[in-house]
């Protein structure tokens, strides 16, 4: 159940509405053969109303909660991770969309969390605005209204150097993988 929380966290927020994507990104962008040494450790998850904080583990192939080690989020084909220019990406493929979330690693070894997206009560703005920005599709699939982007790279580095990617979360660094 834990790791459900853990791709929750890491595949958006309860209670937000996003934009996702036609392909993986940045594209064209080579996916990474194993998540990189720098990014390897425990991190603090944020708060989730537990009496106890969660500890993300992140390793060469995958990374897991502490609360959960069986279950382990594995790079593969549904699950990509690509670099570019000083952010990573995170890429889920949730047919038929990708979800896509965006890591910087910070100078104390933390990683600031970002995603595209807003309070679904605050998204009828955002999407009108943001669409001003940026060519969005739209369509409904399983009764859901899906909103899809298909950015160059610099069109994505623009949107997130623009601030329309939000910080989400930040993940204090405790320890480093040996």
């Amino acid at each position: 159940m834990r790791v459900l929380c853990i791709s929750l966290f890491f595949l958006g927020l309860i209670g937000c509405q996003e934009i996702t994507y036609q392909a993986p990104q940045p594209k064209g962008v080579n996916s990474l053969a194993e998540i990189p040494e720098a990014l390897r450790g425990h991190y603090l998850l944020p708060e989730d109303n537990r009496a106890i904080r969660d500890t993300l583990v992140v390793e060469a192939h995958t990374y897991f909660a502490l609360s959960d080690k069986g279950d382990k989020r594995v790079l593969g084909d549904s699950l990509l991770l690509r670099y570019y220019k000083g952010y990573y990406f995170i890429n889920l493929y949730n047919n038929p969309e990708w979800l896509v979330r965006a890591m910087r690693l910070e100078a104390n070894g933390d990683i600031a969390y970002f995603m595209l997206g807003a309070e679904e009560k605050e998204f009828p703005t955002f999407i009108k605005n943001f669409g001003r920005e940026i060519t969005v599709d739209s369509s409904v699939v399983r009764g859901k209204k899906l909103y899809q982007i298909d950015p160059t790279p610099a069109q994505l580095l623009g949107l997130l150097k623009k601030g329309h990617f939000r910080q989400v979360a930040v993940l204090k660094r405790i320890q480093i993988t040996p």
